[in-house]
């Protein structure tokens, strides 16, 4: 990302010949690496602000620039990215998806927390009661909680990943919501879960520069009509609301500017971001993850 970014100047299309010149369309290696970081970033970033409403995010920090304090410090996950972690570290142990190793691993995770040993970050009610049943030996496909609540959507970026060339769409939804049912069993849930899942897999698709936001969101109305006919209804407004600029969204002006400006404390020398680095210096897919 080039200095003139921050100096409140209107970048370069996406498009246009000079952004090609002097970007490069990235790896698949560096989609997924992009994929997971972005779940752990975002969810540390977000997580000081969780269930505000967008007036007292204005009214309190008028925008959310970077990590906010918080009793546990700045910069940390929470329980979305570690169950995270969990799916990616299921999906490692068996070369591919089986929801009772996931069970299992949500399991475990859950008794080390409760034994003091780990915290599960900000975990609220509906994955506390389904994961120490899971501990507990109820298997994983009968320990669900009746919950329209989103935390299986949070962690579903690794299916999306495992599943980032198929063609067999039904398959992937159906390792979904496998992966739903351990902790959720409401259909609004599981259905969510699935849109966010095929969001990924079709971001993981785009071409960087030639990026289309109205024709993304038509595949995925498209794909959802079928998986997810419940989340339809919130999906269709989007188009109008994504057709225009999107910093008028941010900041209620435009102001192109500052919105990349929120971006500058990542090229920054941080020792939170030191896994930067060390995933410069590995080729191994599974040392990546």
């Amino acid at each position: 990302m080039t200095g003139k970014w921050f100096k409140g100047t209107t970048p370069e299309p996406l498009g246009s010949p000079g952004r090609i010149r002097n970007l490069k369309e990235p790896s698949l290696q560096e989609r997924f690496i992009g994929t997971v970081l972005g779940v752990a970033i975002g969810d540390a970033v977000g997580a000081p602000v969780e269930g505000w409403t967008r007036q007292t995010i204005q009214t309190v920090l008028g925008c959310v620039r970077g990590y906010q304090m918080t009793v546990i410090g700045k910069g940390f996950y929470t329980d979305e990215t570690q169950m995270t972690l969990a799916l990616l570290k299921s999906i490692l142990n068996c070369r591919g998806f089986d929801p009772a190793d996931f069970g299992t691993q949500i399991g475990e995770w859950m008794r080390l927390s409760d034994e003091g040993i780990e915290s599960a970050r900000g975990v609220g009610r509906t994955i506390t009661l389904a994961a120490r049943k899971l501990y507990r030996g109820i298997p994983w496909d009968q320990s669900g909680e009746y919950s329209a609540s989103n935390g299986a959507a949070v962690r579903i970026a690794p299916l999306s990943l495992l599943h980032h060339d198929t063609d067999d769409i039904k398959l992937f939804m159906n390792d979904v919501e496998n992966s739903c049912r351990p902790t959720h069993i409401e259909t609004l849930a599981i259905q969510g879960a699935k849109v966010i899942a095929l969001a990924i897999h079709l971001a993981l698709k785009e071409d960087k520069f030639l990026f289309d936001r109205l024709k993304f969101l038509d595949d995925l109305i498209m794909h959802s009509t079928w998986h997810a006919p419940r989340i339809i209804g919130s999906l269709v407004p989007l188009r109008k609301y994504i057709s225009n600029p999107i910093e008028h969204k941010i900041y209620d002006q435009p102001n192109v500017g500052k919105a990349f400006k929120c971006t500058k404390k990542i090229n920054e020398k941080d020792d939170r971001y030191s896994v930067l680095e060390e995933i410069k210096n590995t080729d191994k897919f599974k040392d990546i993850l």
